[in-house]
């Protein structure tokens, strides 16, 4: 059932003015969008299977189903100031999509989330100081999936985004498996960059096995710090190992290679890539803009050096080759 038209208090009045129950026996799959319709507190789906709400959140859902919900997916709309108690049914799973902001105001019952999503302006966003695993633990429980950013919403107009308070946000989540962080290269240096030399420490994310990225790393510093994970792992002192990574974008065989002995363990030394631009040895300051930029001479655009791209055969460096 998909309802995404708003039904104010008086159109629920009229459907039943007397109704104590509105029960659907045999429903399953349940979607709810926009405003809130008076009759949810009297909605009963004893075999709902999947729960669905954006925009508006009740502050108690646990009359809806008395058996457990495989999934429940909460969306939050526009920045909710102020804390929240949300009581909901028993879940295997629940996906919460919330500003960072409203997640430390938030107390959600019973709390038992494994995926988790978060898109917002990170600018504006400190961790308090509570925001430690203990805390986390009780108010989320055991978080195994976490996706920050938006990957279609990377840098625009030259924001960036704080990647030190992505870090202490991320340091909590101590049952951590997967983690994708969606967004694109911040000012100065790479969030994934940050990141990665953080992999090496048992006490940072110890049981994180997947990684998914949209930005690219500096490369030979990515490859060192993940064979310093997996040798970690090898010798005891870190707790699990990197099974995967991911990366969201073209990159060079060559690279994919390198990546894939760095999960073995192995120590990889990096191939020479060849220069940016004729008679110069580095890339401007980044971000830079594309017009106006003065591509006269480059061997590769930007996001190709960075994907490795300008190390195949088939491109060849006497000539100008853009992909921007």
């Amino acid at each position: 059932m998909h309802i995404s038209c708003h039904m104010g208090g008086d159109q629920s009045a009229l459907v039943a003015p007397e109704m104590t129950q509105l029960e659907f026996p045999f429903l399953e799959e349940l979607y709810l969008r926009r405003g809130e319709p008076k009759w949810i507190n009297f909605l009963r789906a004893p075999h709902l299977a999947s729960l669905h709400m954006y925009g508006f959140i009740p502050s108690d859902l646990r009359h809806i189903s008395n058996s457990t919900i495989s999934s429940i997916h909460l969306e939050f709309g526009k920045h909710n100031p102020g804390l929240r108690e949300i009581h909901l049914p028993s879940a295997d799973k629940l996906q919460l999509d919330v500003e960072i902001s409203d997640l430390f105001c938030l107390n959600v019952y019973p709390s038992q989330f494994q995926f988790v999503v978060i898109n917002t302006n990170w600018e504006e966003c400190l961790c308090p100081p509570f925001w430690v695993v203990d805390y986390v633990s009780n108010l989320l429980g055991t978080v195994t999936e976490l996706n920050i950013g938006n990957e279609h919403l990377g840098r625009k107009d030259g924001y960036s985004y704080p990647s030190q308070r992505i870090l202490s946000f991320l340091k909590p989540f101590a049952y951590l498996k997967h983690l994708k962080l969606l967004w694109g290269e911040i000012s100065g240096s790479a969030c994934v960059d940050q990141l990665a030399q953080l992999l090496p420490d048992p006490e940072f994310l110890p049981e994180l096995e997947a990684l998914s990225i949209s930005e690219y790393p500096s490369w030979p510093e990515f490859f060192r710090y993940i064979q310093q994970r997996q040798t970690g792992f090898i010798t005891g002192r870190c707790q699990t190992s990197l099974k995967a990574v991911t990366i969201k974008g073209p990159v060079h065989g060559a690279l994919l290679e390198h990546l894939r002995g760095s999960l073995a363990g192995l120590h990889t030394s990096l191939i020479n890539i060849p220069p940016r631009r004729k008679g110069s040895k580095e890339w401007p300051a980044q971000p830079f803009e594309r017009q106006g930029f003065d591509t006269d001479g480059l061997l590769c655009c930007y996001v190709c050096h960075k994907a490795g791209l300008e190390m195949g055969a088939w491109y060849s460096l006497q000539r100008t080759w853009r992909r921007c």
